[in-house]
């Protein structure tokens, strides 16, 4: 299902046991154009919880991208977060060596454009870029039990077992 929006970490397409992984597991969140406004609602509450009611004093936010990409995509997002949560964010384009090391080195952005094609036709090949340990783990996310699952997963040839484990450590994720 390329090109198919996933309200996941795992998209459409790599197997489960039961099928599709994602159909297997459903969303986490709606990716429906029925539920825009209902997620627009959520996101705004969450904002007033955090201390931005309307959006007032979040911080510009930056969007890190590599110089080969098109930038509309990104145009879009900056203006739907202005329009819908009072957002105000700036595209920076970057030349492919620096993007990379402020990305995977430094570490030093907020939001930074990354792409991952799964290497084989297993959930782990996305729910492990985000092992504590991962290199892969650009985001740094850490949790014990997520690891845990993970691990598990990756010691037993039992399907059932594994993605059971695989699915909840994504909700976790």
């Amino acid at each position: 299902k390329t090109g198919v929006p996933s309200g996941a970490f795992v998209p459409y397409g790599a197997s489960d046991v039961n099928g599709d992984f994602r159909e297997v597991g459903g969303d986490y969140i709606s990716v429906k154009p029925e539920d825009y406004q209902k997620n627009v609602e959520e996101a705004k509450k969450l904002m007033a919880e955090a201390g931005y009611p309307n959006g007032d004093g979040f911080p510009v936010l930056q969007f890190i991208v590599d110089s080969n990409v098109q930038i509309p995509t990104f145009e879009a997002v900056q203006q739907m977060w202005k329009e819908h949560l009072n957002v105000d964010s700036t595209v920076s384009q970057q030349e492919w060596a620096v993007f990379l090391q402020t990305l995977y080195t430094d570490k030093n952005y907020v939001v930074g454009r990354s792409g991952w094609t799964g290497d084989y036709n297993d959930p782990m090949t996305f729910l492990g870029m985000f092992l504590s340990y991962s290199p892969q783990n650009h985001a740094l996310f850490t949790n014990k039990e997520y690891d845990g699952l993970l691990q598990t997963a990756m010691g037993t040839i039992d399907q059932n077992i594994r993605m059971d484990a695989m699915h909840k450590a994504e909700k976790i994720l």
